[in-house]
């Protein structure tokens, strides 16, 4: 891939925007999501947006195409009539143009009937295949990059639907699929570069791509933040938003520690140590395209534009060398003492500050967390280990966290949190030097998580 253009004049500025599922899974939202496009071209002619299926939309259509291979008929078609309507009524209230409307009705039904026929096959199979999963996954982002761009075009801003299989190529593995970068910045550039050079704002699906065959494959579960993050880097886009409904990557997660706060800027190291140990806001592997590149990242909220968000920069930021930025939890982990295999002394130097009391640490290499299935917390277990307990792990973020190591484990022993294990997280052989991982007992993890947080300067 080209590098990124540098100090481009702002009519020459490449801006690729993300919109989640909540962002266009309701009319307000979705008339929400117009305006900041509508302003965002005055400044941005060169615009890519990257949408969401509607909020729940894919869960109905997998759990549809669950039943059709059960031979449950009856949940396909109650699930095809709520699509159908849900749809139809967006179309009804954005679309204002009679001929644009009828055109989305006419694309809606289309594709609803295409779930239909999908779900048959499905049945007369008897069973649901990866690769069909991905067809009928792959509808609700073609249903909602359609709704938007009828209704940007019914306001009178010249826009296309753009279906991501004919923009990113990726291997056949389906449900997970890597991409092809270089193959895929030759296709994406071939067709939204015409697009941008004609003032045509492309809204591109996001989460599916295609194989070299041309079969419809997806990136995984929350794989649209990937989505725009690839084709920033194919276009060598200056930014990419990602546009949610939070004001930004936070502190913690609020349903765990209300006193959580927004990030004003974060490394992208950290950000992605936060998006691997359980943070929600950020696909894991967003950032690994845009790094190489110098790429911006930004992450805002929806239903609250002045918010600045979160802002992700390279490098290290100034001051920050003792900081903790913030702190993750992954539920629903297995722990079996005897399995944890110490790591050799010499490991344990990258904590200087470990107190003599502090537990055995243990290897925890995230190569292959998310693959093959993205949406599925890491294993550090075999799956066929004889599990004793559930535990969580608690994972603290920031250039500081390894020096802070020593006052973390004093506030934990002094609430009576045992910790069970460090788990020292590689990549591969190298440590992470941005996070420490602790195995803490499943009930006790949100009160380890809000003693960690008390610690955020």
């Amino acid at each position: 891939m080209n590098g990124k253009p540098v100090d481009n004049p702002p009519d020459q500025r490449t801006i690729v925007m993300k919109f989640g599922g909540t962002s266009v899974g309701t009319e307000p939202a979705m008339r929400q999501v117009m305006h900041i496009l509508e302003q965002a071209q005055t400044t941005h002619p060169r615009l890519v947006v990257v949408v969401s299926a509607l909020s729940g939309v894919t869960d109905i259509l997998l759990e549809s195409a669950f039943a059709a291979a059960r031979g449950e008929p009856l949940v396909v078609k109650k699930a095809a009539h709520e699509l159908l309507v849900r749809h139809l009524a967006l179309a009804d209230a954005l679309v204002t143009d009679p001929a644009l409307r009828r055109s989305a009705w006419w694309k809606v039904r289309r594709w609803i009937a295409r779930f239909d026929d999908l779900c048959q096959a499905i049945s007369a199979c008897g069973s649901a295949e990866p690769e069909a999963l991905d067809a009928v996954a792959s509808l609700g982002e073609r249903l909602s990059a359609r709704l938007l761009s009828a209704a940007l075009s019914s306001v009178g801003i010249s826009s296309c639907a753009v279906d991501a299989t004919r923009l990113i190529v990726t291997d056949s593995h389906f449900q997970a699929a890597v991409p092809d970068l270089p193959a895929t910045t030759r296709r994406a550039r071939h067709v939204l570069e015409p697009l941008l050079a004609q003032g045509c704002l492309p809204v591109a699906t996001g989460f599916i791509a295609a194989d070299a065959h041309g079969a419809t494959t997806t990136l995984g579960r929350g794989g649209s933040d990937y989505t725009a993050a690839i084709l920033g880097a194919a276009l060598s886009a200056d930014d990419v938003w990602i546009w949610t409904d939070v004001d930004g990557i936070m502190t913690a997660d609020p349903r765990l520690v209300p006193e959580a706060r927004t990030i004003p800027e974060l490394t992208y190291t950290e950000a992605a140590e936060l998006a691997s140990f359980g943070a929600k806001v950020l696909h894991p592997k967003t950032v690994a395209p845009l790094v190489a590149l110098g790429i911006g990242l930004r992450v805002c909220n929806t239903f609250n534009p002045s918010n600045p968000g979160t802002r992700l920069v390279t490098g290290q930021l100034s001051g920050e060398e003792n900081a903790i930025r913030g702190v993750a939890v992954l539920h629903g982990l297995r722990w079996r003492p005897a399995y944890a295999a110490p790591l050799p002394v010499e490991a344990l130097a990258v904590l200087p500050s470990l107190p003599p009391s502090a537990p055995a640490s243990f290897p925890l290499d995230r190569s292959d967390w998310f693959t093959p299935d993205a949406s599925s917390p890491p294993l550090f277990l075999p799956q066929d280990a004889a599990f004793e307990e559930e535990v969580a792990l608690v994972t603290a973020v920031g250039a500081g966290v390894r020096r802070a190591a020593g006052r973390i484990f004093a506030a934990l022993e002094t609430r009576g949190i045992a910790v069970l294990a460090i788990a020292s997280t590689t990549i591969g052989q190298n440590p992470s030097p941005a996070s420490l991982s602790l195995v803490v007992r499943a009930g006790e993890a949100q009160a380890a998580a809000r003693l960690i947080h008390f610690l955020i300067g």
